[in-house]
């Protein structure tokens, strides 16, 4: 089987970075929450990008070319916005979905619907007709689903919380080679923009 063929210079940049994000990491028992990492990368590239934002719309007076920058800046801040918009709160009585802009709810282990996805991948629990996202990188996520498996069993004479599995809408480009087909996809495509970014700036400054 053929799988996606990066470039070999950013090849070793992809690998560092998907290794990093998927080395395990035990949760505190009590919070389910996404890897520093993405803040950190969010926060560095949004920097990294303002900075010929600034220098091409003010210095040069290009709006045109200091808007695209700002652009780019604003698609990097996704990445902390991405960081703090997924939060879980549990404990015995229940568990909150908290976002970013301060959107809470609060739930019942008994409120559980069924459980979306493989727990080593990008998994969803349906609460209360909710979808409560878990994505797969997510730190205690593990833990919390032990935990609301047992929580669910003392409310449901023992019974399990039913189970669907679901099929990524990237696994026709990888047909099963890679073991986060989204990933790959949203690093080489981020680390691909920054070069672009680059090569942008190079361009405007020396005209």
């Amino acid at each position: 089987k053929e799988g996606v063929k990066m470039n070999p210079l950013i090849r070793p940049i992809v690998k560092i970075i998907d290794k990093e994000l998927h080395k395990p990491k035990k949760g505190d028992g009590k919070t389910v929450y996404l890897p520093p990492l993405l803040l950190i990368i969010g926060i560095v590239c949004t920097a990294v990008l303002l900075i010929p934002a600034f220098v091409v719309f003010f210095i040069m007076k290009s709006i045109g070319g200091g808007g695209a920058f700002l652009a780019m800046a604003l698609l990097s801040s996704s990445m902390i916005i991405g960081y703090f918009n997924q939060r879980i709160y549990y404990d015995e009585s229940g568990f909150v979905s908290k976002t970013f802009f301060g959107n809470k709810r609060e739930f019942l282990y008994s409120d559980i619907e069924y459980i979306s996805g493989r727990f080593e991948k990008d998994t969803k629990i349906i609460a209360k007709g909710k979808k409560i996202h878990l994505d797969e990188i997510a730190i205690g996520k593990i833990e919390f689903i032990a935990f609301a498996e047992k929580q669910y069993q003392k409310t449901n004479c023992g019974k399990s919380i039913p189970k669907k599995n679901k099929t990524s809408k990237f696994d026709f480009v990888f047909k099963g080679n890679v073991r986060n087909p989204g990933a790959p996809i949203f690093v080489y495509a981020f680390i691909t923009v920054l070069w672009l970014v680059v090569i942008a700036f190079v361009l405007f400054y020396n005209q």
